[in-house]
């Protein structure tokens, strides 16, 4: 039937849509204030990181001076590849589980708008930091640990979105789940092959290509493929060393299939592919601490407490070095730098190698905060002391040749669990 709303329905709801109008006019001032703030604070220095990405003429004064960077590796693509499938082998709640997300994505949800938000949050960042980490050539492993930094994004939209989860989603998008997730127990498992030899007895992969080829008599199989192809036994072995983990893994998922088939027989067939994958989802959440996902990653992993160590290291330096003296830096981690408040420091030092440039424009090159073998080269004839690490000891370098005009004054302990971050302090005779 035909209704007119009344004027205080609509004086509400004009009311509502103003209320929402101001909440995007104080979000966007939110954004203004904060975005603008900073480049108020770091005004004009900060046009730098505009300059590298817009061609813009009044940027040209703010553009880096012709360099070589000496940190340039080039790793394979199978590198780049391996590291990408690390990423979801290390947070493989947040990220399959937010795939999940999309497989059984809920027909109704009162939260569908947080869902919507957290999910194209998650692509974006997600895209930035594989474009930062594995398109370009700073650090290619970096991107498991990059993810780190968003991956509660992804459990924050399961969280959104479980109550609401449809579990008999429609074939389609049961199928496209299904064959994204074989792709990435794939590629988790080819970048687990490492971490699986280790686990598996010693020349396991050797036996298993002596074993006797089926169909060529007493041919052993890597002879069979070795008179095919003219490869080396260590070629073969390296090869199934890749292959083994990656057929186990997928032959895996598809007997999970077939068992949860059997199993849901009363259910429509579509829902098959949906409940392996859920069931899949669930298990690799669960196990996550194991070797085989998150559990790998030990990087920075030490049983010890290591700061003590550098706040022992730090109080013995500071005894020894007076605030205000020039430091001339050869460490790793800056971080015992933090216990000696006054000291000066060529900030190009700080980030080691990473900021070390091929470039005879020694201006230009610390306006961005790097340095050269020129740039080292006076700062060292400045200082007043040389801190230099063990791991970054050459025995052949230029620094250790010039070590002559400085007798060491303190030999510290390990500061972490490396046995070559001892540090070792020179004061200038």
């Amino acid at each position: 039937p035909y209704f007119r709303r009344s004027s205080v329905e609509n004086e509400g709801m004009s009311r509502q849509g103003q209320g929402g109008q101001m909440g995007v006019l104080w979000l966007l001032a939110g954004i203004l204030l904060t975005f603008g703030g900073v480049h108020l604070l770091y005004w004009p220095n900060i046009l730098r990181l505009w300059a590298r990405w817009l061609p813009f003429p009044f940027l040209a004064p703010f553009y880096a001076p012709e360099h070589i960077p000496t940190w340039s590796p080039e790793p394979p693509f199978g590198f780049r590849l391996a590291s990408f499938f690390l990423a979801f082998r290390y947070h493989f709640a947040a990220l399959v589980g937010a795939l999940s997300v999309l497989v059984f994505w809920p027909k109704k949800n009162p939260n569908n708008k947080i869902v919507i938000f957290l999910s194209v949050l998650l692509a974006v960042f997600f895209a930035l930091h594989a474009w930062a980490a594995l398109g370009n050539e700073y650090c290619v492993f970096c991107f498991p640990t990059y993810t780190a930094f968003y991956g509660g994004v992804g459990l924050l939209l399961i969280a959104a979105s479980l109550p609401y989860w449809n579990l008999t989603p429609p074939p389609w998008r049961a199928w496209t789940g299904f064959i994204a997730l074989l792709i990435l127990l794939a590629g988790m498992a080819y970048s687990a092959e490492g971490t699986v030899r280790d686990l598996l007895p010693e020349n396991f992969y050797r036996r298993l290509v002596m074993l006797p080829m089926p169909g060529f008599g007493e041919a052993q199989i890597w002879q069979v493929f070795a008179n095919k192809f003219g490869l080396e036994m260590r070629d073969i072995t390296d090869t199934v060393q890749v292959i083994f983990p990656v057929t186990v893994a997928l032959t895996g998922a598809i007997l999970l299939a077939l068992l949860i088939l059997l199993a849901i027989r009363s259910f429509a067939s579509k829902s098959v592919l949906a409940y392996t994958f859920l069931a899949l989802f669930v298990f690799g959440s669960l196990f996550s601490p194991s070797v085989l996902l998150a559990g790998e990653y030990q990087g920075y992993s030490c049983p010890g407490n290591t700061l003590p160590g550098y706040e022992t290291v730090g109080a013995a330096l500071a005894e020894r070095i007076p605030p205000g003296s020039k430091v001339y830096w050869n460490g790793y981690a800056p971080t015992t730098l933090l216990y000696l408040p006054g000291v000066q420091i060529l900030p190009g030092q700080l980030h080691g190698g990473y900021s070390f440039r091929i470039s005879d424009d020694d201006a230009g090159l610390r306006r961005y905060g790097w340095t050269n073998q020129s740039i080292n080269e006076k700062w060292l004839a400045e200082s007043d002391f040389v801190l230099l690490e063990a791991r970054n000891i050459d025995k052949n370098g230029w620094l250790e040749s010039q070590l002559s005009a400085f007798e060491l004054v303190f030999k510290s302990g390990p500061q972490s669990c490396r046995e070559d971050s001892v540090l070792y302090l020179y004061r200038r005779k």
